[in-house]
């Protein structure tokens, strides 16, 4: 993706300590060190842009979620699927908190990225908020209904629309 965008590899990859070809071995190992360096390097080249990571998120398949995404999948009800997906978040890839709160018949999926470095918070937040729909729509097979989203970040201005093709909706920033 991120050689789509103009970068290489080795800028992608410099000073994670992995080369192009290992990251290709189907069970190779990723740190999460070295995926946030990654992430860093990707963001410093590219720009910190509303809609990176959502760009990102587009390309993660269910099997990238792994044991989690198994889970989740296995799950018999949305409900139920929710609940795993909250409670065994660190299972995945996230490096946001994920927390689900109802209230009555609304439910909430409230993320927190406070503990992602600044520099690559938007990234991050937007990959890992992005694993909701991409979930929905692999395992139901069709668009999350939100009926409301909002984000802690400033307006993104014409990259609004990036948000409206992944969640279904206008966010509120």
């Amino acid at each position: 993706w991120a050689t789509e965008l103009g970068l290489t590899p080795q800028q992608c990859l410099a000073g994670t300590r992995t080369t192009p070809a290992a990251i290709r071995v189907p069970d190779a190992e990723v740190t999460a060190q070295q995926e946030l360096k990654a992430i860093a390097n990707i963001v410093a080249s590219l720009g910190d842009r509303p809609g990176l990571g959502l760009q990102a998120a587009a390309r993660y398949p269910v099997t990238a979620f792994g044991v989690w995404g198994f889970a989740i999948l296995t799950s018999p009800t949305v409900g139920e699927a929710i609940d795993v997906a909250v409670r065994f978040v660190q299972l995945s890839y996230a490096f946001c908190t994920f927390e689900a709160r109802r209230h009555g018949d609304d439910l909430s999926i409230v993320i927190d990225a406070r503990a992602v470095p600044a520099s690559i918070r938007r990234f991050v937040l937007e990959r890992d908020a992005a694993a909701i729909p991409n979930l929905c729509r692999e395992v139901l097979g069709a668009e999350p209904p939100p009926s409301r989203i909002a984000f802690a970040l400033p307006d993104p201005g014409s990259a609004v629309s990036f948000y409206e093709e992944m969640f279904g909706a206008a966010p509120e920033f």
